[in-house]
C-alpha cells in the first residue's frame, strides 16, 4: 500500500505528474488569456487608415480588469510598451503586434553603462560575441554548404524592371558582377543593441566587409561598388540580399544591412530638428522635406519649392528622375513636370549638425562612436541601406546614404542631368538578429578571443 501510495503521489506531483502538468497548463492558459485581452483592445483601436488610434487604445486597455502599466498618455513615441494583466506581462508594438516580452532587455548598470541582460549575463554595447555566420562549416567561397546558401552574387544589372530568360526580375549594382561569401568575415561581431519590438540582440560586423571578387579595389581592399541609375534603383535591395547570407549561423533569426535609422537612433539625430534646433538646411531649396516641382520649359528646367522658394529657371535643359510609385526612370518631356521630396542631409554624430564643433550628439569616447564612426582608414567607410533625393536648382541627385570620414553623408550616384559619380564604392556592414530566447555565457567580451559565448 505504501508503495502504491508513493506511486500515486509521484503520479500526481512528479515532474510529469498530473498536478504539475495541470499547473503548467493553467500558467499557459493565463498567459494566453492575458495576451488575448490585450489583442482585443488593440484590434478595437485600429482606425480606418490601418493605424492604431492612441487615445482609443488607452481607453480600451483601461477597460481590462486589473491591468497595470498603461501609460497616462500614449503617443507614437510610447511604443513599444509593456502592460501587466493578472500578473502576466504583455508587450505592445506600434504595428499592433502583441506578445510576451523576450528574456533579454536593455538597462543601465551601476556604472551608468548601457547593458543588455537576461538577469544573469550582461552584455555591454560594443562587446564581442562569438557568433559564427558559417554555422560551424568550413565555408570557402562556394555557393552552398549543407543545403544552405552562404554566398551571393550581386549582378551588374540594367536600369528599370525587366524579365530575364530565367523569368526572374532584373536587379543589379550598375558596375559589375560582385561576389560575397560569409568566409570573408574574420574579425568578429559586436553588440549593437536590442530590437525594441522583437527583444532580439543585434550584432554588427566588427569591420566593413567587401566582395571576394568583382568589386572595386582601392588601397589594398575590395569594396562594393554601386553605380548610376541601376545602383540607386536596386542598391538597397542588393545590400539587403548581401547581408542576408550572414544571418544563418547558430542562434540567428536573420540579418540585414545597417541603415540610417539604426544610426539616427543611436545618435539621436532628427533631420526635422537638428542640433541647430531647426530642419536640415532650413529655408534652402534642399531643406529636409521640401517638395520641389521641376518643369521642362523646352529650353530650360524650371523649379519651385513649397517652402516659399519662388519659381525660377536653370541652365539645365534635361531632367531624368526616378518615379518611385512605378519603379521606373523617366525623362521629363516638354511641358511636363514632376514633384520630388528632398531628403538629403549630412551631419556629424557628436554635434548633430554640419559642423564638427559641438556636443549635442554622442560622446566621441563612447563605444558607439568607436564602433560606428572612428576612422583609421578608408576601409571603414560603409554603405547605409537608405536612399535619398537631393533637390537643387534645376537638378536633383539620387543616391544612398553612407558613413564616411566619421560622419553620416548622402552620396550621389546619379544626377538628373546625366552625371554619374565614379567614386561610389564602400564597405558593407551586416546586422545580425539573435533569437530572443538565446542563451549566452558571459565572457570578458573585449576582443574576439574573450568574446561572450553563444550556447
Amino acid at each position: 500500500m505504501l508503495i502504491l501510495a508513493g506511486v500515486t503521489i509521484a503520479t500526481l506531483t512528479g515532474e510529469n505528474g498530473i498536478l504539475t502538468r495541470a499547473s503548467e497548463a493553467a500558467e499557459k492558459t493565463g498567459e494566453a488569456n492575458a495576451e488575448e485581452q490585450v489583442q482585443i483592445a488593440v484590434a478595437g483601436s485600429i482606425g480606418r487608415d490601418g493605424n492604431i488610434d492612441n487615445d482609443d487604445l488607452k481607453d480600451n486597455l483601461n477597460q481590462i480588469e486589473g491591468i497595470e502599466g498603461v501609460p497616462d498618455q500614449i503617443t507614437d513615441d510610447s511604443y513599444p510598451f509593456t502592460v501587466t494583466v493578472d500578473g502576466y506581462e504583455v508587450k505592445i508594438s506600434k504595428d499592433g503586434t502583441v506578445k510576451k516580452p523576450g528574456k533579454w532587455a536593455e538597462t543601465t548598470n551601476t556604472e551608468g553603462e548601457t547593458i543588455i541582460t537576461d538577469g544573469t549575463t550582461e552584455l555591454k554595447i560594443g562587446d564581442y560575441v562569438n557568433y559564427d555566420p558559417t554555422n560551424g562549416g568550413a565555408i570557402t567561397d562556394t555557393e552552398e554548404e549543407n543545403g544552405i546558401n552562404y554566398s551571393y552574387k550581386s549582378p551588374e544589372g540594367t536600369v528599370n524592371p525587366s524579365t530575364g530568360e530565367d523569368g526572374t526580375m532584373n536587379r543589379g549594382n550598375g558596375y559589375a558582377d560582385q561576389y560575397f561569401s560569409v568566409a570573408t568575415n574574420t574579425n568578429g561581431w559586436r553588440v549593437l543593441g536590442i530590437d525594441e519590438d522583437t527583444d532580439e540582440i543585434l550584432l554588427i560586423s566588427a569591420d566593413t566587409l567587401g566582395p571576394v571578387s568583382g568589386g572595386k579595389e582601392y588601397n589594398g581592399q575590395t569594396f562594393f561598388y554601386l553605380r548610376g541609375q541601376t545602383g540607386y534603383q536596386y542598391g538597397v535591395d542588393e545590400l539587403k540580399a548581401i547581408c542576408a547570407i550572414y544571418g544563418k549561423g547558430k542562434g540567428a533569426s536573420g540579418a540585414r544591412s545597417i541603415d540610417v535609422d539604426d544610426i539616427n537612433k543611436i545618435t539621436g539625430y532628427d533631420p526635422n530638428n537638428t542640433g541647430y534646433g531647426k530642419p536640415y538646411e532650413d529655408g534652402q531649396l534642399y531643406e529636409y522635406g521640401n517638395q520641389v516641382t521641376y518643369t521642362n520649359n523646352g529650353s530650360s528646367i524650371g523649379y519651385s519649392g513649397t517652402n516659399e522658394i519662388s519659381s525660377q529657371t536653370s541652365p539645365y535643359n534635361s531632367f531624368r528622375y526616378y518615379d518611385e510609385r512605378n519603379k521606373l526612370w523617366k525623362t521629363l518631356a516638354n511641358g511636363e513636370n514632376t514633384t520630388l521630396r528632398s531628403t538629403e542631409y549630412y551631419y556629424y554624430p557628436n554635434t548633430l549638425t554640419t559642423s564638427e564643433s559641438g556636443t549635442a550628439g554622442i560622446d566621441t569616447d563612447s563605444q558607439e562612436y568607436e564602433m560606428l564612426f572612428e576612422r583609421t582608414s578608408s576601409g571603414q567607410d560603409y554603405w547605409l541601406a537608405s536612399p535619398y533625393i537631393g533637390a537643387r536648382g534645376g537638378r536633383a541627385s539620387f543616391g544612398l546614404r553612407d558613413v564616411i570620414y566619421g560622419y553620416v553623408d548622402s552620396y550621389c550616384l546619379f544626377s538628373s542631368y546625366g552625371y554619374f559619380n565614379d567614386r561610389t564604392y564602400y564597405g558593407v556592414r551586416p546586422i545580425v538578429s539573435l533569437e530572443s530566447d538565446i542563451s549566452i555565457t558571459e565572457g570578458e567580451g573585449t576582443s574576439v578571443s574573450t568574446a561572450h559565448q553563444i550556447q
